[in-house]
């Protein structure tokens, strides 16, 4: 459970005026959380564009890998990341109306987009338009596994 949904829950009276105060400092948290993907995933892409314009620099390549996983970052942490930074060059390259959504959306969102073979991302620009933000992450997964309609509404209600 995260602080954002603890605050947001009915709790009782002592808790809630502890988190109103600790508000700003959870707002604060999950904002430079995002922030701080957003310019991992950036990092991990530019990495990715340097090894393949210059393929024989295998030694520059060990030095930047080295210093990933120095940073703490698995190969599942990179790979997921490369996969949205594309999605997100994909985006910034496509018509000017995805753009709003390739800078509104996270990491996972983008991570999500990538895996996607059924036009999600077109439904994703019609809901960010409709809505003035996007869905849940546990909605574009319903939406992949097939749950989720074209308006990331559940199927069974």
């Amino acid at each position: 459970m995260t602080l954002l949904t603890i605050y947001e829950q009915t709790t009782s009276t002592e808790l809630s005026s502890f988190l109103i105060n600790l508000k700003p400092h959870i707002d604060s948290y999950c904002k430079h959380k995002n922030k701080a993907q957003l310019e991992r995933m950036m990092i991990i892409g530019k990495v990715a564009e340097y090894r393949s314009s210059f393929p024989q620099r295998s030694s520059d390549h060990t030095l930047l890998s080295n210093a990933m996983r120095d940073e703490g970052w698995t190969r599942d942490v990179i790979d997921n990341n490369l996969a949205a930074y594309k999605e997100y060059k994909r985006l910034l390259n496509n018509h000017s109306d995805w753009h709003p959504l390739a800078q509104a959306a996270s990491v996972t969102h983008l991570m999500l987009m990538a895996r996607d073979e059924n036009g999600m991302t077109f439904n994703l620009v019609k809901y960010l338009k409709r809505n003035k933000h996007l869905p849940p992450v546990s909605a574009l997964r319903g939406y992949l596994g097939g749950y989720f309609d074209e308006n990331f509404e559940p199927r069974s209600k």
